[in-house]
């Protein structure tokens, strides 16, 4: 059975010789895409390898890597034991939903950032048009907006008006 290198406390080994900062920025990564929700385990773990590499750690064993994607993900599931039956995820979802009934294209965790995430939008939005598809405006927030929100930071919307008439603004 292979060691995992992060206790449920998430403090790595102790002993001297198996500190390595690399597996602390892998673990911080790591930690924020499982608690982001949009990245399955499979793409977790190739990120904590490409991580790890890019660090320059030469001797990557799979069972750590596995290990840590797979404490993280147990120690987020332990917590949702707590959490209240309908969430701000729940809500936010809800309200996303009530968006696009409304003929708001509105979509989460779109894009890197918002400079991309406007263009993108546009780009899809002129794709739907012309495909008889139309929306008034849209809404959405971003890979970083959502990464901020999991670390404390809040989260930030962007949106916009399509349409350009009255009944367009959002």
């Amino acid at each position: 059975m292979g060691f995992w290198p992060w206790s449920k406390n998430r403090r790595r080994r102790t002993d001297p010789a198996s500190v390595d900062p690399a597996w602390d920025t892998a673990h911080e990564h790591c930690r924020l895409l499982v608690r982001t929700g949009f990245e399955s385990r499979d793409d977790i773990v190739r990120t904590v390898r490409e991580i790890l590499q890019d660090e320059g750690v030469e001797d990557i064993r799979e069972d750590e890597v596995f290990g840590l994607v797979d404490g993280e993900i147990r120690d987020l599931t332990d917590e949702q034991s707590a959490w209240p039956e309908v969430t701000d995820c729940d809500r936010l979802r809800a309200a996303f939903d009530s968006l696009r009934r409304s003929g708001i294209w509105a979509r989460h965790h779109y894009s890197c950032c918002g400079t991309c995430g406007n263009l993108e939008s546009m780009m899809d939005l002129e794709y739907l048009d012309q495909a008889g598809e139309s929306h008034r405006g849209y809404a959405f927030y971003h890979v970083q907006d959502t990464e901020s929100a999991v670390t404390g930071g809040g989260l930030y919307l962007s949106y916009g008006d399509y349409a350009s008439t009255d009944e367009g603004s959002l």
